[in-house]
């Protein structure tokens, strides 16, 4: 009796496979011997139709490993917060609950902070605000002269981070970047609130930050290269003779409104010396 054709097929195959299985295997065949792996994956590990490592045919031992290397979700870098505009946010390592608040100029890009935030996110995440003044018919902002407001809306917007990122941010010491009219309110939030704001970096102010009414902090004093700076060095000599922990930095090739060509690596100084005193 014939075996049905629903049979035959399956049979077919299997035969066939056991065939192409014993071909590879001749050593007598270099023809038809499988080129060695390459690209990522388990070395040797069988590979897909386009060349990459399959987790579904790879040892337990390689799907395990592959499973440990995949990728974490990423997290958004536009965050809502309750009441008050959406922020921006270059995160941290997991864990990591450092927080650096960029704070922009007058009707300055708040995506600024992105030119060096691969310098920045080594020290925690960064959380980049909206002014709250509008500039007319630009859809940038301005900040206001209310620090309180500004600090309250500062901690909004970090419960907010922490609440994506699924751990807490600190909010007991956090770090302000201000540039330009952004430095005047970053002083003014260490002035106000020292026990919050142990770590200023004031970056093109447009007039010379003064120490007074400041509790021990550790500030960055930053001038573009091509911008105004004479104020700022002598800025951060009025501070150390204030006893306060300060330094003077430079942007090369940095305009007003600009971090320059090198701006990862020039604030990665800034930020470096600011947490680690390098």
């Amino acid at each position: 009796m014939k075996p049905p054709p629903r049979v035959l097929a399956p049979l077919a195959f299997a035969i066939a496979l056991a065939a192409a299985s014993v071909i590879r295997a001749d050593p007598a065949s270099p023809a038809t011997a499988a080129p060695p792996a390459r690209g990522l994956g388990t070395e040797g590990a069988p590979r897909s139709p386009h060349g990459e490592a399959d987790p579904a045919l790879a040892t337990p031992a390689a799907g395990l490993a592959a499973i440990a290397a995949a990728p974490t979700p990423e997290l958004p870098t536009r965050v809502p917060v309750a009441g008050d505009r959406p922020v921006q946010v270059a995160h941290g390592s997991p864990g990591d609950r450092r927080a650096l608040v960029y704070l922009h100029g007058v009707c300055g890009r708040i995506e600024a902070f992105r030119a060096w935030e691969h310098a920045a996110v080594r020290h925690g995440t960064v959380v980049a605000l909206l002014g709250d003044k509008p500039c007319e018919g630009t859809g940038r902002f301005s900040w206001g002269p209310d620090v309180a407001h500004l600090d309250a809306r500062v901690a909004a917007a970090l419960r907010a981070v922490g609440d994506v990122r699924g751990d807490p941010i600190d909010l007991g010491a956090v770090t302000v970047v201000g540039y330009s009219q952004g430095s005047l309110r970053a002083a003014g939030l260490a002035r106000r609130f020292p026990a919050r704001y142990r770590r200023v970096v004031l970056a093109a102010s447009p007039t010379a930050p003064s120490p007074d009414g400041l509790s021990p902090i550790r500030a960055a004093l930053v001038a573009g290269g091509l911008d105004r700076r004479q104020h700022l060095f002598e800025a951060s000599r009025a501070f150390r003779s204030a006893g306060l922990d300060a330094a003077y930095f430079e942007l090369p090739g940095a305009h007003h409104g600009e971090y320059g060509p090198e701006a990862d690596r020039a604030m990665g100084d800034v930020l470096g010396w600011l947490f680690d005193g390098g």
